[in-house]
């Protein structure tokens, strides 16, 4: 299921060619960690700031992965670039079972070492190596007063699942290089399902 989340949001990432160039991480900033990945708020940000609706048969697509569900989306574009922004719910990680919301932004040709500097410097924690499947860098975190401390990869599945019900552990995803770059927050305590 992890990596069919994971591919679904490279999907989305690689099926829009590459055209502009913008920033990023105010956007993702501003929908995805301000709504803490909670889907019905984010799409609220957007729609506030004037997003319109991804076309139907795109999300049709994505609707159609059984590992990413209840798939909504938002663009936008100006003379800085384009933007999707996509949320639903799929698979977190270190706990493959436990369904989580998400929230990811995508941009077309904003320099992928930019974004990675950015998000790495968001997530101020190590980034988790996982399995080796996965596509992009992804970063896990316990929120610890607002700040963000590491945590143990280690653990197991049970130990996992009870660090992600006492606590607001996050993730952050960045698939960067192709023709989008898209980085996708999925936060577990916001809105579980």
């Amino acid at each position: 299921m992890r990596k069919g989340l994971i591919g679904c949001l490279l999907f989305v990432a690689l099926s829009v060619p590459a055209a502009y160039a913008g920033p990023s991480f105010d956007w993702f900033d501003k929908v995805c960690v301000a709504s803490q990945a909670d889907p019905a708020k984010a799409l609220a940000i957007a729609d506030a700031a004037g997003w319109m609706p991804v076309p139907q048969s795109l999300m049709a697509e994505l609707s159609k992965k059984d590992e990413f569900r209840n798939v909504q989306g938002r663009m936008r574009s100006d003379a800085s670039g384009l933007q999707l922004m996509i949320v639903g719910s799929g698979a977190f990680p270190i706990a493959p079972n436990l369904v989580v919301p998400i929230c990811g932004l995508g941009v077309m040709a904003d320099p992928p070492e930019s974004m990675a500097a950015e998000a790495e410097t968001f997530a101020a924690v190590p980034d988790y190596k996982g399995n080796g499947r996965n596509k992009g860098k992804m970063w896990i975190w316990h929120l610890d007063n607002g700040q963000h401390r590491p945590i143990n990869y280690g653990l197991s599945d049970a130990e996992n699942r009870e660090l992600l019900a006492h606590g607001d552990v996050q993730l952050l995803v960045l698939f960067a290089g192709g023709k989008m770059n898209m980085l996708l927050l999925a936060a577990p305590t916001s809105t579980p399902k």
